[in-house]
């Protein structure tokens, strides 16, 4: 089997190195010939790592990336896949790339966790959040909370979850993994002016994870997210180790439960990426709790956005910003974003509704676009369901503030550059599939380049 497993993996790394050499990124076709040769040639090779897992609904890419900022900051050795190949295939990619032996972060599919949890065998397993997702996919929220459970189930890895998350905290308080919860301070929540507590939603996600019986709220972070409990079963926000505010200068403030607190600067714009930081750190806690939370907290000064993940790239004497959304909750937070920047020079939909995406967009009527100020500037719409997202934004925006509907996202973006006022930016909200087909193709038009690592 040894020598299968080797013979699989020379076969695979040959394949990426003729990929590279041809210019293809090559992310994930190394990996599927590897496991088409070998399908146990990936617990052979995660076992020369410390392999730390990123799961969950939104902020696995932007999570993955921060934690390996972190940890190469503090002198690991780390591989990543920072490319988004988050399938068996992509992961076994990622460790044939690897150099030299170390740490693996890894971003990992809810459903392919399930599958390959075991073979990686995770020191640490970080679960950012579940919202629903993907529907047509995966059924129910319940439905990927059990796929991240039974991932979680398979190893005895330490879990670091959302603690403002009533499904992510489930999976905590189900399961024998030792388990540390993070998540926004108490002034980062919103309170009802004239209730104790609150219901909050009506939808599956509102629902108690145990009981199925809607849950009351003290307060909220966003969407079913913040201090939960359920009047009928008990099930409650858990006690919070690390925890986090954010100013709009972007320093981030992270507490632990023993008091402590430091600051430091974390560059990459909105409430969700101060999130996504706060889990990072509790997982470097985790992993080496003699590290100081200054000296973590300090890497991030120098992170950068991921590929669509509020990537800036310039255009003549303006910019474009990808704002990936993929979901209601992204949606929200995306356009959230886009309402507290005080460049915005244009805001353009792209969304498809391709396998890869969720056949299913109605989502985008889940959105509370009503409650936002909207900015008075342009809005477009492309992609697939270019009607869809028109129909829904118009429903939000004044009566005279009209949608443009094209369908060459190409050109609908380079039209609506040439109009962005000089100095300001073009916020570009695409959902997955759009995001990959647009950026491609602008890559060549713009000449920045089209690979993710």
């Amino acid at each position: 089997m040894s020598f299968r497993n080797k013979w699989a993996i020379f076969t695979g790394r040959l394949t990426r190195k003729i990929l590279r050499l041809l210019g293809r990124q090559a992310s994930t076709l190394p990996g599927r010939v590897t496991l088409t040769l070998a399908p146990n040639a990936l617990s052979y090779i995660a076992q020369n790592f410390k392999v730390i897992c990123v799961t969950g609904t939104n902020g696995k890419t932007t999570s993955t990336s921060l934690l390996t900022d972190v940890l190469r900051g503090l002198g690991h050795e780390v591989v990543t896949n920072r490319s988004g190949a988050n399938m068996q295939m992509g992961l076994m990619t990622t460790l044939m790339s690897a150099k030299k032996r170390g740490v693996a972060v890894l971003e990992v599919d809810e459903a392919a966790f399930a599958k390959c949890a075991s073979d990686l065998d995770p020191e640490v397993i970080l679960v950012t959040n579940i919202f629903p997702d993907q529907m047509d996919r995966y059924g129910s929220i319940a439905g990927i909370r059990d796929l991240i459970k039974t991932g979680c189930a398979a190893t005895k890895a330490h879990l670091v979850v959302c603690g403002d998350d009533p499904n992510a905290v489930a999976i905590g308080k189900e399961l024998p993994n030792p388990c540390v919860y993070y998540g926004a301070a108490d002034s980062e929540h919103s309170h009802s002016n004239d209730q104790t507590s609150y219901i909050a939603g009506e939808t599956e996600e509102y629902q108690c994870p145990n009981c199925n019986q809607l849950m009351h709220y003290r307060s909220q972070v966003m969407r079913q997210q913040g201090d939960f409990f359920c009047t009928n079963c008990g099930f409650q926000h858990p006690h919070i180790h690390y925890t986090f505010t954010i100013d709009h200068r972007k320093m981030l403030t992270v507490f632990n439960d023993s008091g402590e607190k430091v600051k430091g600067y974390l560059p990459i714009e909105g409430f969700f990426n101060a999130v996504n930081a706060c889990g990072v750190v509790a997982v470097a806690k985790v992993l080496n709790n003699e590290v100081s939370l200054d000296r973590i907290v300090g890497q991030f000064k120098n992170a950068k956005p991921q590929y669509g993940r509020l990537e800036r790239i310039k255009y003549q004497d303006k910019e474009l910003c990808f704002v990936l959304i993929k979901n209601a909750a992204g949606m929200e937070q995306g356009v959230r974003l886009v309402t507290e920047m005080d460049d915005v020079g244009g805001v353009l939909f792209v969304i498809n509704n391709q396998p890869a995406d969720g056949e299913d967009v109605s989502w985008i009527w889940d959105t509370e676009l009503e409650k936002m100020d909207l900015p008075s500037v342009s809005y477009a719409a492309s992609g697939s369901c270019r009607e869809q997202i028109a129909q829904r934004l118009e429903a939000a925006l004044p009566p005279d503030n009209r949608v443009t509907i094209e369908t060459d996202a190409v050109a609908l973006t380079v039209k609506m550059l040439d109009h962005c006022p000089k100095g300001n930016c073009l916020y570009i909200l695409p959902n997955y599939t759009a995001m990959l087909d647009l950026r491609e193709k602008l890559s060549g038009l713009m000449h920045f380049s089209k690979h993710w690592d």
